[in-house]
């Protein structure tokens, strides 16, 4: 039997890990943006987080349970 508690879809993790990478953002002086492309081909979710005082940006792997 499907637990409906813990059932929660794709596009809820994504935003809910929108949303705490945006208090990072906030907090942190981090620009995060969501690549759709990987997201579709490797079934995780691909941040690109770029600092707001720098040149260079980091990628963040997560897998679709890391919520």
């Amino acid at each position: 039997m499907l637990n409906r508690d813990r059932a929660i879809s794709l596009d809820e993790k994504i935003q809910l890990k929108q949303s705490q990478l945006a208090v990072l953002s906030r907090d942190h002086g981090l620009t995060v943006h969501l690549n759709h492309n990987f997201l579709q081909q490797s079934r995780q979710i691909l941040f690109q987080v770029e600092p707001h005082h720098a040149r260079s940006s980091r990628l963040l792997h997560l897998p679709l349970d890391f919520v």
